[in-house]
């Protein structure tokens, strides 16, 4: 979300400035807040606000690809001016407070777009009526059997149109979000254009699961 990028570029400058005001402008107040709603400094909050945006949005420069992505998101405080030695960073980096990754789940929601709610449609219209279309007809009047097998392979004209088409809008997302999904591959162990985890809606019971199964997040 580019708007959240300017947003953040001008917070980091004045960190211990209270910008909530310049967040409702941009309908991120609801996704933030609970940060604030911590016993931090309005200086720490701004730098965790600061660090997801820049740690996930697929349109921040901050995120380097080729590195570490411990090492990035090391590298991604400090030029917050953050202590990496700091507890809440080391924790925040560590995927070590439950509400931060609610937060983060929030953030990752609303940087996606129309094209995940298509593809979903897509995808569930496609793999529903594939097994109407592919059913055996069971009429015995020859008319009728000829106008369900007629309608059938339209159905499936339409079945196999629609997955091309959430297929190709999936490409798309790909190689639109690949900073994001690198992001999330390493944090937690998905990605926001993985077919599987196509559903945005999904995301956070996914990543609660691999809490509650004790699973290495980060």
């Amino acid at each position: 979300m580019v708007k959240a990028i300017d947003f953040s570029n001008k917070v980091r400058k004045g960190l211990d400035k209270n910008w909530y005001e310049e967040m409702e402008s941009i309908n991120l107040h609801k996704i933030f807040y609970p940060i604030f709603l911590t016993n931090q400094t309005i200086e720490v909050c701004n730098t965790i606000v600061c660090y997801i945006i820049l740690a996930y949005d697929n349109n921040s420069n901050w995120i380097n690809l080729n590195a570490d992505r411990l090492e990035d998101k090391h590298k991604i405080l400090l030029g917050l001016n953050a202590d990496i030695n700091d507890a809440v960073y080391s924790d925040v980096i560590n995927m070590r407070i439950v509400e931060i990754q609610d937060v983060i789940v929030d953030y990752l929601i609303s940087i996606t777009n129309w094209k995940w709610r298509t593809i979903l449609s897509c995808f569930d219209f496609h793999a529903i009526n594939i097994k109407i279309a592919t059913e055996p007809t069971t009429s015995i009047d020859e008319l009728d059997k000829a106008k369900i097998n007629k309608a059938k392979g339209e159905l499936l004209k339409e079945a196999i149109r629609q997955r091309e088409v959430g297929e190709n809008l999936l490409k798309e997302i790909k190689a639109e979000y690949v900073k994001t999904d690198r992001a999330t591959n390493q944090d937690f162990h998905f990605e926001v254009t993985d077919e599987k985890r196509i559903d945005p809606l999904s995301w956070r019971e996914y990543i609660k699961g691999l809490n509650d199964k004790g699973s290495k997040v980060y």
